[in-house]
């Protein structure tokens, strides 16, 4: 392998990770999540919709499967045929409602002028 190819394998190892949605750590999972499987981090489901990579809030049921049910608790673990983990870059966690209000209200705040 040449060490372009390492370097190509690493930098997608490292910003394609299981991260939990909920704290942010890394899961080491290896083939699929049961609806056991727990965070070892928060104790947080690892198979829930806030870790999907379906899961979309600006969409119909809050996913971009068309042929998903509805899932009340998004927190909670569920029996979604079309689950698939999602890939997040180390470190980071799910953006949450008051991440986004934080972020909107920093891009409209006053500036002190000179």
């Amino acid at each position: 392998m040449s060490r372009l190819a390492k370097i190509i394998d690493f930098v997608n190892f490292l910003t394609s990770m299981k991260i939990c949605y909920k704290c942010g750590k890394t899961q080491d999972i290896s083939g699929t999540v049961s609806r056991g499987d727990t965070c070892p981090g928060c104790g947080a489901y690892l198979r829930c919709c806030l870790n999907c990579n379906f899961h979309d809030p600006g969409r119909h049921n809050q996913c971009r499967e068309p042929h998903s049910e509805y899932v009340a608790d998004r927190e909670g673990v569920n029996f979604c045929d079309w689950f698939s983990f999602a890939d997040r870059a180390a470190g980071t966690k799910a953006s949450s409602s008051e991440d986004a209000r934080e972020k909107f209200d920093a891009l409209f705040k006053k500036r002190d002028t000179l």
